[in-house]
């Protein structure tokens, strides 16, 4: 976490987390999603698929048809959990119990906060230019699976992750196997390193009057 305040971000291709195959024993997995390079996703109940003059019953499917490209699983994606309005205002309406899930302290001991996020994308935009890195960011968004047809790529996930909130920044004309790590300078001014257990206490939200 010290590496990462220091401004040394990591990213990584999205095969490496449609192959963590050691997280399938989990009941909900924390990072692996095999649906990560997946460009397009058919649903059995729409697809007629047709092998050698044989039609295949969709009952006989495990589940979605996910076509891929080699490419795009090798698209390195540095992720980051959001708090959205969205958020907040499901938290100040009583629709939700928090504001951050309760669930990412699952995903290690200690977080960085970025409490200054204009700077820190001024800052991260500025060392993708300098590189010449064509890069796309956003939110990730959560959909069913079993009822999508068509386009699927690098800014959607499974339902099931919709507690992730993640925000995605995808490289899109560098490709790799491994991680790599990008530096962006020193970001110690613009965030805090802070106990995963002690987050969601530290979080306040109060309405202006």
């Amino acid at each position: 976490m010290i590496q990462l305040q220091k401004g040394c971000l990591r990213f990584s291709p999205l095969s490496f987390y449609r192959d963590l195959e050691t997280e399938t024993q989990n009941s909900t997995p924390l990072r692996y999603d095999p649906f990560e390079g997946t460009q397009t996703l058919y649903s059995p109940d729409t697809t007629l698929i047709n092998i050698a003059g044989k039609t295949i019953d969709s009952s006989e499917l495990m589940g979605p048809i996910r076509l891929s490209k080699n490419d795009l699983e090798k698209t390195p994606v540095f992720c980051m959990y959001s708090i959205t309005e969205s958020s907040i205002k499901n938290f100040l309406n009583g629709e939700k119990s928090y504001v951050v899930h309760p669930k990412t302290k699952e995903f290690g001991d200690t977080a960085l906060v970025i409490t200054d996020t204009p700077r820190f994308l001024k800052r991260l935009d500025e060392v993708l230019g300098k590189w010449n890195f064509n890069f796309h960011r956003g939110l990730v968004e959560y959909i069913d699976p079993n009822k999508h047809q068509g386009e699927w790529g690098v800014f959607k996930k499974p339902i099931e992750y919709e507690y992730q909130s993640e925000y995605r920044i995808a490289i899109e004309n560098k490709k790799i196997t491994e991680a790599f790590f990008l530096e962006i300078g020193d970001i110690s001014d613009i965030s805090l390193i802070i106990d995963s257990s002690e987050l969601l206490n530290k979080i306040e939200i109060r309405m202006n009057n």
